[in-house]
């Protein structure tokens, strides 16, 4: 778990539908005036220089967000567009410097009676989140402490408005229980808190069961799916990025729609024709939207009174002098 540092990660194709999603929720929860409690359970460090030891040489951001920088200015779908233009107010000039992360955008975006909550354990990572936190003010905290046990404390708000963005790395297998229970008990403190939960798209058992169970929880759920490349041969591998946000605000369905086949043009690393050619999982997109889970009744079942009951007389077997049972005689033929 602590070998996990994301700034390996930072600005690949997870983190832009990830950040895009995550800021449209926000954006579109604000329409109305009720103050929002924003959470974010790993934060990560908050920012990323390109170039830093880090991610010298390992950075994912070539195939995710340097495929979209130079596209910045011309006509996208609008929940893009919200992404870049916040990208775009943490860098100086044409280039891309800097890559920033949830917790940064999100505080960004707040609007002055707004809260946000970050959560980082690692050791290493804390200190700089602290630090590019600190300029937000005090409805920005951050807390070096396990997202999975803190964010639940939370519930319910005040203003009965709250929303989750839940991203765990998933190097614990663990994290795949963790995540499910966490927004099983959300919704149980308060139904109508909206989650944002990213799942990678790996050749793993563990996340199908984690997106079929989060799916039968109670409550609206939008599915997201983006695949930009094809699975290895060995199954190995980051090929995309599953999202399922339970309780989504309205709109964001439409948004998600217009802009899928906008990203997966931009962020697909394999044309599908050869990808099917080599016959594996073709990069592709989805998005479906699924009503919430209708309650279950049961029919009563009527258990019969104490004078319904019916006793059935057994004959007990005959004992022998050592008192065990004696075995039957048998019939002497005449």
């Amino acid at each position: 778990m602590f070998a996990y540092r994301h700034a390996f990660h930072a600005g690949n194709h997870a983190d832009v539908i990830k950040h895009a999603v995550a800021l449209s929720c926000l954006k579109l929860m604000q329409q109305k005036e009720a103050a929002i409690m924003v959470a974010d359970s790993h934060a990560g460090s908050g920012l990323y220089r390109i170039g830093e030891a880090l991610m010298r040489g390992r950075g994912e951001f070539p195939n995710g967000l340097a495929k979209l920088w130079p596209h910045r200015s011309a006509q996208m779908p609008a929940l893009v567009q919200d992404y870049l233009q916040s990208v775009i107010g943490f860098n100086q000039g044409r280039s891309l410097e800097w890559l920033p992360g949830s917790p940064v955008m999100l505080a960004r975006a707040l609007r002055s009676h707004d809260l946000l909550y970050a959560y980082e354990i690692h050791s290493s990572d804390y200190p700089l989140l602290e630090t590019n936190l600190s300029d937000y003010g005090r409805r920005v905290k951050s807390f070096r402490t396990d997202g999975f046990q803190s964010v639940m404390s939370l519930l319910p708000t005040v203003s009965k408005r709250a929303m989750f963005l839940v991203d765990p790395p998933y190097e614990d297998k663990r994290d795949y229980e963790r995540t499910f229970v966490m927004v099983r008990e959300g919704l149980q403190r308060m139904s109508n808190t909206c989650f944002v939960v990213w799942v990678p798209m790996v050749a793993r058992y563990d996340v199908e069961r984690l997106l079929k169970r989060l799916q039968s929880l109670a409550g609206e759920k939008l599915r997201i799916d983006l695949c930009v490349q094809p699975a290895a041969l060995d199954g190995l591998g980051l090929t995309g990025s599953h999202l399922l946000v339970v309780n989504p605000p309205f709109g964001l369905q439409a948004l998600c729609e217009e802009a899928l086949p906008w990203l997966f043009k931009k962020l697909s690393q394999t044309p599908f024709d050869q990808a099917k050619k080599r016959g594996v999982l073709a990069p592709h997109f989805k998005v479906s939207l699924q009503p919430p889970q209708p309650l279950q009744t049961f029919k009563p079942v009527r258990q019969p009174s104490l004078s319904q009951t019916v006793y059935q007389k057994t004959a007990r077997p005959r004992s022998s002098p050592s008192g065990l049972p004696s075995k039957p005689r048998a019939r002497s033929s005449s």
